[in-house]
C-alpha cells in the first residue's frame, strides 16, 4: 500500500448502537475544534504557556507515535518511505491539518532523513487565536509532537518536528522541518524539551498551584472544577488524591486506571495500603506519612499490584492539598519499568557476561568485536585492548574453511532460526590449537533489524584429553581377560598348521592332498594374522587425529570396496545412501573407516551370503549419523546386552572384538553407538559422531 493512498473507510468503523466509534482498533472521539480551544486556554491559564505547551506536545507525541504503530499492523508497506508518507495522509483525514510535503529524504540504510513541510487549515492556529488572539511565536504544539510521534516510530529513535512559521503568528501557513533528534543539537533544544517526560516536582507544584487556583479563583465553581478536569484528566502521569492517615482512595485519573487496570470505581472502594505488593511497603509509608505531615511534601518508591495480580515498581511524589492541611494528600507517581527496569536488566546481562565461565565477545553487525570477558582474555590470551576493534578471525585455525563459513552463517542470518552451535578448533594467541563448542546468536532490535551477535564457546580440551585417558584405561582394564583368550584363539589356527606341515613330512602326497595342505596353511596363517591384528588394535589403541573429512565420502568408499569383493557377498547387495545436507568436521578418517568396516563385515557374514547391507548417512542435530542395516537373521534380545563386550561372538570363527573395537572408536570421539533388531528383521547400528553442525 502507497502511504499517500491511506482511505480513512478503511480504519473508521461507527458504532451508533454502542455509542463507540473505533479507528483501527482504538476507540476514537468525535471533539469540535472549539473544544480543543477551550482545554488549551484552560491549559494556559492554570500551569502558564510553557507547561501547556509541553503536555500539548506529548499529548500529540502519543497519538502520532500510536497511530503510526497502529496503521502498521493494519497495512501492508513496500517499505518506511511509505509508511512515513502515510502520516501526512493520516494528518489530514483526522482533520487535522492540510499537509504539503517540500522535501523528502530517506535513504534505504535510514542515515540521512530530512522532512520539509508546509501546513493549511491548521486547526491548532485557527483555535489558538480565537480564544488567545494572535501569537509571538509558533502555536501548533500538538500538530510537532504528532508528526515527532509518527516519524520516531518509522525510524525507531527519536525524531523532532520543528515548527518555523505558523498561521498562528499571523502567516500565511505554517512551515516545519523534521530530523533526527540527534541532528538537531542546540538549535531544537526548546522543542526538545518539550517532549521530554515531565519532571514530577515541576508537576507537582503546577498541580498545588491549581488546586490553591481553584480555591482563589472567582469564577464559578462549574469552571473551576473543568479547569482542574482539563489537567487533572490528560496528564501523562498517574495522579490520585487519598485520605492522609488511612490512604483511602478519593479520586485518580485516566492514567491510574490505565496502569494499575483497576477500574475507577473499583480504586474508590479501596486504600493504597491494599494495592501494596510488599508488605514492607506499608511500613515504609509511615514514615513517609510523617515527611509529608512535617514538611509539606515527600517522596517514596514502592511496588503496586495491578490487577492482573502483576508488580509494578512506582516512583511518588506527594504534596498536602491547602484546604483540609493534614488530611489529604495529593501523589502524582510514574512507573519506573520503561527506564529503571530496562537498566537494571542490562545491568544483570552485563554481569553474566563479564562473569561467565563460559567465553563470549559481543559483535556488531559488521563483525568487529566491541567487547570481551574475563574468561576470553583468560583463555585465548588476547588483552581486551588487543580483541576490542579487531575481528573473530584472530581466532580462526587451520582447521576452519570457507564451506563451514558459509554453512555457519546461512544459519546465523535466517530470521527464522538466528543462531549456529557446533564444534570447532580455534585458535589461542600463542597459536595452540583448542577445541571448543561454540554458539553464536544474531541480536536483533524490536522490528527485526540486525544489531550484532553473541559468541559463547566453552574449552573442551580437558574433556576431549579425559576421554582419551579414560579409553586407554578401559584397554588396559581389559588386557587380562585378552591375555586368557588369546592363548585359545591363537592355538586353534597354530594346531592346524602344525598338523599340515606334519603332512609335508610323511611321504609323497598326491596332488589335491597336497593343494589341500597349502590351502590349510595359508587360510589358517591368514586368520591367524587377522586375530593378532585385532588383538594389537584393541590392546593399543591409537590416538586420536583429528582433521575435517567428509563422511559421506567415506562410507561410499567402504561400500564400493564391499561390492567390489564377490567372494564375500556372494548373493548379498550393498546399497549406498548419504545426505547431502550432511558437512565436513573434524574426526579421524581411519579409525572410523575401521568402525565401518566391522560393522559392515559382520553384516554381511550374518546374511550368509544372501540379503540386502544398506550403508547411509544422516543429520541429526548436532550429530552426524551413520547407520549400517542387515536384512539377515537379526540378533536376539538376551544377547544383544553383551553385543559390543569384548570377545563375545556368536559365530564359530572370531575374536569378538571387532564391535568392541568400534564402540571404544566413537566413545573416543565423543559419539555413541546403538543397535536396533530383533530375531527375524535383521540389525540396525547407528553411530552418532558430534559434528560442526547448527
Amino acid at each position: 500500500m502507497s502511504g499517500e493512498r491511506v482511505s480513512f473507510d478503511q480504519f473508521l468503523k461507527i458504532l451508533p448502537e454502542e455509542g463507540r466509534i473505533f479507528l483501527g482498533d482504538a476507540r476514537a472521539l468525535v471533539l469540535t475544534a472549539e473544544a480543543m480551544g477551550v482545554l488549551r486556554k484552560a491549559l494556559m491559564d492554570t500551569v502558564g504557556m510553557a507547561h501547556a505547551r509541553g503536555i500539548l506536545s506529548r499529548f500529540g507525541f502519543a497519538c502520532g507515535y500510536g497511530d503510526a504503530v497502529a496503521l502498521r499492523s493494519k497495512a501492508t508497506f513496500s517499505d518506511e518511505r511509505e509508511w512515513l508518507l502515510a502520516g501526512p495522509r493520516m494528518h489530514a483525514l483526522i482533520g487535522h491539518v492540510q499537509v504539503e510535503p517540500l522535501e523528502f529524504i530517506l535513504s534505504a540504510d535510514r542515515r540521512e532523513f530530512r522532512v520539509r513541510a508546509r501546513w493549511r487549515n491548521s486547526y491548532e492556529a485557527e483555535q489558538h487565536k480565537a480564544f488567545l488572539g494572535v501569537a509571538e511565536a509558533p502555536v501548533c504544539w500538538s500538530l510537532a509532537g504528532y508528526a515527532s510521534g509518527w516519524a520516531t516510530a518509522v525510524l525507531g529513535e527519536k525524531a523532532l518536528a520543528v515548527e518555523s512559521r505558523c498561521a498562528g503568528t499571523g502567516e500565511e501557513f505554517c512551515e516545519l522541518e523534521i530530523r533526527r533528534l540527534a541532528d538537531w543539537g542546540a538549535a531544537a533544544k526548546g522543542a526538545a524539551v518539550d517532549l521530554e517526560g515531565i519532571d514530577l516536582h515541576h508537576e507537582m507544584s503546577i498541580l498545588e498551584r491549581t488546586v490553591e487556583a481553584l480555591r482563589a479563583s472567582r469564577v464559578s465553581e462549574r469552571a473551576a472544577h473543568r479547569k482542574f478536569n482539563a489537567l487533572f484528566d490528560v496528564a501523562p502521569d498517574m495522579i490520585w488524591i487519598v485520605e492522609l492517615a488511612s490512604g483511602r482512595f478519593l479520586d485518580v485519573n485516566a492514567a491510574v486506571v490505565r496502569t494499575l487496570g483497576y477500574s475507577r470505581e473499583e480504586l474508590l472502594a479501596q486504600s493504597v495500603l491494599d494495592l501494596y505488593f510488599d508488605t514492607r511497603d506499608r511500613e515504609r509509608r509511615e514514615s513517609f506519612v510523617r515527611e509529608v505531615a512535617e514538611h509539606g511534601t515527600g517522596a517514596m518508591t514502592a511496588t503496586f499490584r495491578t490487577r492482573a495480580g502483576l508488580p509494578i515498581e512506582l516512583e511518588m511524589r506527594a504534596s498536602m492539598v491547602a484546604e483540609g492541611r493534614g488530611q489529604t494528600l495529593l501523589v502524582v507517581a510514574r512507573d519506573l519499568g520503561d527506564s529503571v527496569r530496562e537498566h537494571r536488566r542490562a545491568l544483570a546481562l552485563f554481569e553474566a557476561f563479564r562473569r561467565s565461565n563460559d567465553v563470549m565477545f559481543y559483535c556488531d553487525r559488521n563483525g568487529t568485536i566491541l567487547d570481551v570477558n574475563a574468561a576470553f582474555t583468560r583463555t585465548y590470551g588476547f588483552s581486551r585492548e588487543e580483541a576490542v576493534g579487531s575481528t573473530p578471525r584472530i581466532l580462526r585455525s587451520k582447521h576452519s574453511t570457507q564451506e563451514m563459513y558459509q554453512h555457519m552463517w546461512r544459519q546465523i542470518l535466517d530470521p527464522a532460526k538466528g543462531f549456529w552451535r557446533g564444534q570447532l578448533i580455534n585458535r589461542t594467541k600463542e597459536g595452540r590449537e583448542l577445541p571448543v563448542i561454540l554458539t553464536i546468536t544474531a541480536v536483533r532490535d524490536a522490528k527485526g533489524d540486525l544489531l550484532g551477535y553473541v559468541s559463547n564457546a566453552m574449552d573442551v580440551s580437558d574433556q576431549m584429553a579425559l576421554q582419551g585417558r579414560v579409553a586407554h584405561a578401559e584397554a588396559l582394564a581389559t588386557l587380562g581377560e585378552m591375555a586368557a583368550v588369546v592363548a585359545h584363539e591363537i592355538r586353534n589356527p597354530l594346531g592346524s598348521i602344525v598338523m599340515a606341515a606334519k603332512q609335508l613330512t610323511v611321504g609323497k602326497l598326491a596332488k589335491a592332498d597336497r593343494d589341500m595342505v597349502y590351502r590349510v596353511l595359508r587360510d589358517e596363517s591368514q586368520r591367524l594374522n587377522e586375530t593378532l591384528t585385532n588383538f594389537l588394535a584393541f590392546a593399543r589403541p591409537r590416538e586420536l587425529t583429528l582433521e575435517r573429512g567428509d563422511l559421506n565420502a567415506l562410507v561410499e568408499d567402504v561400500g564400493r570396496t564391499l561390492q567390489s569383493n564377490a567372494d564375500l557377498l556372494r548373493a548379498s547387495r550393498v546399497e549406498l545412501s548419504t545426505d547431502a545436507e550432511l558437512q565436513p568436521f573434524p574426526f579421524d578418517r581411519d579409525q572410523i573407516r575401521q568402525v565401518v568396516w566391522n560393522i559392515a563385515l559382520n553384516a554381511v557374514q550374518a546374511m550368509d551370503g544372501r540379503g540386502l547391507l544398506r550403508l547411509s548417512t544422516a543429520r541429526e542435530a548436532h550429530w552426524a549419523c551413520l547407520i549400517v542395516k542387515d536384512s539377515g537373521p537379526g540378533i536376539p534380545e538376551a544377547a544383544q546386552t553383551a553385543i559390543f563386550k569384548p570377545f563375545h561372538t556368536t559365530k564359530q570363527q572370531g575374536t569378538g572384538l571387532g564391535l568392541a573395537i568400534a564402540q571404544r572408536i566413537v566413545k573416543a570421539h565423543g559419539g555413541a553407538i546403538s543397535l536396533d533388531s530383533a530375531p527375524g528383521r535383521g540389525a540396525a547400528f547407528t553411530v552418532r559422531l558430534p559434528c560442526v553442525q547448527g
